[in-house]
């Protein structure tokens, strides 16, 4: 297991600008090499890239070891490129068209499941469905309907937002099939995808993120 803290240009919300699965990171062209080397912590190949003319390539992507679902933001250059770098990776690369253009804070995904926004039409979830090749669940997570970006997915736990309930967590334990925790990042940020960047090998937690959440999280994603 490995981790560490940092910053994207002294932006804590590390998530917005990255996304990894267990093959490859993906990272914006303008990042600095300390960012672009996460992919070692990560043990994955780094891809830089732009989406949307953007360095928001974490807020604007959804991805599994699978495939990789792009926001309607992403141009055809950019498209073709990011084509090209995952689909060598053996990675499905689809656009996913919707009007949530920031489509990383509404779904989040391992290799088997998926937890979506349950106002996404059927037509995208079955996109989702087929690009990343899982079973979904259509729910909110603390009342809000940004699934994605109040919880935090890998093959080995989960976190979500502390205001979850007892219930409900259980239901998503159940669905997932793994056991998970609840958490915040960055000094009390429930915002868990948008904090930390993670896969089955290790994490990277914005810069602001304590001891005691890091501990927490690392327990909740069986990275001890």
């Amino acid at each position: 297991m490995s981790f560490r803290k940092l910053s994207y240009y002294g932006n804590p919300f590390i998530g917005i600008f990255g996304k990894t699965n267990n093959k490859v990171t993906i990272v914006p062209l303008s990042s600095a090499e300390k960012f672009y080397k996460i992919s070692e912590y990560l043990k994955t190949r780094h891809v830089q890239i732009s989406i949307g003319g953007t360095d928001l390539v974490g807020l604007y992507s959804i991805m599994n070891d699978k495939g990789l679902l792009l926001s309607p933001v992403v141009n055809d250059q950019e498209k073709a490129k990011i084509k090209k770098e995952l689909n060598e990776e053996g990675l499905d690369v689809t656009v996913l068209e919707t009007k949530h253009l920031a489509i990383g804070n509404n779904v989040i995904a391992n290799n088997t499941k998926a937890i979506v926004n349950q106002r996404l039409p059927e037509n995208e979830v079955k996109v989702i469905k087929d690009t990343l090749d899982v079973e979904v669940m259509r729910t909110k997570i603390a009342e809000h309907t940004t699934v994605g970006a109040v919880a935090l997915l890998t093959n080995k736990g989960f976190v979500t937002h502390p205001d979850i309930g007892e219930k409900h967590f259980e239901e998503i334990s159940e669905f997932l099939g793994l056991k998970g925790g609840i958490g915040t990042a960055n000094k009390g940020v429930p915002y868990l995808s948008l904090c930390v960047i993670a896969n089955d090998t290790g994490s990277i937690f914005g810069e602001k993120t304590t001891a005691f959440e890091i501990q927490r999280i690392l327990n909740a994603l069986d990275q001890e």
